[in-house]
């Protein structure tokens, strides 16, 4: 089995490499790759002949592609095509300062001719970053949320293009805010009955970490000067305490136990006795009985609302999530009566509870609160997609 491991492995080694290799890179005309490769293994190893005629190939092809293509863009007059032949321009410089490193018989044996194209990157990065930083401005003009995340991509792109662009952070900054959804999350008690004093704390328990994400931002606290796009409200409208209830059972729980020896007899009724004339003997049952005086406490209180998504700018509702929680009490004990072998587990457990105070309205509520903040947790994350449209 190992033998059959290790040549499937090795098989698949064979398949991946060969895919890779220089020759069938630029058959599916990956010829930077492929130039990668070829100098990685000349400058490691000994030149073959093949090896320099496959990167002749994959050099002269790639060059003459972008040279193409540059010659293409620039004939458009388009100012949006200066990006594109920046990078077209990095490319063919990098690839001659591959073949540079090369031995001088490689670089003749390929036909290289070393290119100066400084004037021609300057040029063209000029152009790529005037038409970026006017096209970031444009958008940001608008006013438009997707305007400004558009502008956040292309303010990407011209620090891609040149990093040191004065103040190229403080605009992505900008342009990040401009483009994010303020989201402010506040509790309602509509139900029209106090709370206690912690009860909001408890619900409102949550990090706005956990919602936040790209382009939107979620506040647990109204800032000044902040214009929020959308609210999210966390409305209790009904709490429902049950009266303190109290149920009685009476029952009776079985058993058989041993009690002793007794002969055993025939169909007829009469003694056995083994081979010996001795009287055979078998275990005696018989069945008590324990008399069981259950009582039951309960209480529950019952917690029901909604989270609402309201767009600020129109008040109208995007999105209402129904919650409902309940908190319950429940209390049992018992007295035994009769033979307490016949008591299960349970009852007996019983057996060692008495009575317990009912827990004021309040801890019921407070309780409620506590399994009502993971679920509200789950409902905003799991519907803050709805507050991440642009506007």
């Amino acid at each position: 089995m190992n033998r059959r491991i290790h040549f499937l492995v090795l098989l698949v080694a064979l398949i991946v490499a060969s895919c890779s290799s220089p020759s069938r890179l630029i058959k599916n005309q990956d010829y930077d790759q492929a130039i990668e490769k070829l100098s990685r293994k000349m400058r490691g190893g000994k030149v073959k002949q093949d090896d320099v005629m496959l990167l002749k190939q994959a050099y002269h092809v790639a060059n003459q592609q972008d040279h193409d293509r540059i010659r293409l863009l620039g004939s458009s007059g388009r100012a949006d095509v200066w990006p594109e032949v920046l990078h077209r321009y990095e490319k063919m410089n990098y690839r001659q300062s591959l073949v540079k490193t090369l031995p001088f018989d490689v670089q003749q044996s390929i036909a290289f001719v070393p290119l100066n194209l400084d004037a021609e990157i300057t040029e063209a990065r000029t152009r790529a970053v005037d038409h970026l930083k006017k096209r970031a401005d444009a958008l940001l003009a608008s006013g438009s949320k997707g305007d400004a995340r558009k502008a956040f991509s292309v303010l990407s792109e011209l620090k891609t293009v040149y990093p040191e662009y004065p103040g190229i952070d403080r605009m992505l900054r900008n342009a990040l805010l401009q483009g994010t959804n303020q989201v402010l999350i506040m509790f309602e008690n509509q139900t029209g009955l106090p709370l206690p004093q912690e009860f909001e704390k408890e619900v409102m328990n949550l990090s706005t970490r956990e919602f936040d994400q790209e382009y939107v931002q979620f506040d647990l606290v109204e800032k000044e000067n902040v214009d929020y796009d959308y609210v999210v409200y966390i409305s209790l409208k009904q709490i429902l305490v049950s009266p303190e209830k109290i149920d009685t059972r009476r029952f009776t729980e079985k058993k058989e136990i041993e009690d002793g020896k007794q002969p055993k007899r025939d169909a007829e009724g009469r003694i056995m006795l083994d081979s010996t004339g001795k009287v055979i003997e078998v275990t005696r049952y018989r069945t008590v009985e324990a008399f069981v005086n259950e009582t039951v406490m309960s209480k529950s209180a019952l917690l029901k609302g909604s989270v609402d998504f309201v767009e600020t700018a129109s008040r109208r509702a995007l999105h209402s999530a129904p919650f409902e929680t309940a908190s319950n009490f429940i209390h049992s004990y018992a007295v035994v009566n009769g033979d307490l072998r016949a008591a299960t587990k349970e009852t007996l457990e019983m057996m060692k509870r008495g009575p317990a105070p009912f827990p004021p309205d309040g801890a019921m509520v407070m309780e409620g609160a506590r399994q009502l903040n993971p679920m509200l947790r789950n409902i905003i994350r799991k519907e803050a997609r709805i507050v991440r449209q642009a506007q």
